[in-house]
């Protein structure tokens, strides 16, 4: 059994979903895979099981992780906003 974690990155007009690891490698799925109510940017625990005759891929949504990030980048996006207003300070 494997376990690896994966980020939805997005969504494509086909049904598939991107999902990418911390080391850029991506993975297409088709949604329809996905636990119910899957958004982008939701952290998702991969496990493969089975054997070499059959095997079974499992998607769980990593709640903690997924608020982490969601946290990250709303601390990112708030100091990009607070130096977009400081040169605009700056400037004007």
């Amino acid at each position: 059994m494997s376990r690896q974690t994966w980020i939805v990155e997005r969504f494509e007009d086909n049904g598939v979903a991107v999902l990418e690891r911390d080391d850029g490698t991506t993975f297409d799925v088709p949604m329809e895979w996905l636990p119910q109510g899957i958004e982008e940017g939701h952290a998702l625990s991969l496990e493969l099981s089975g054997d070499e005759e059959k095997s079974t891929l499992t998607f769980t949504v990593q709640e903690e992780a997924t608020a982490q990030r969601l946290e990250e980048r709303l601390q990112s996006c708030a100091g990009v906003h607070t130096q977009a207003v400081s040169l605009c300070e700056r400037v004007g």
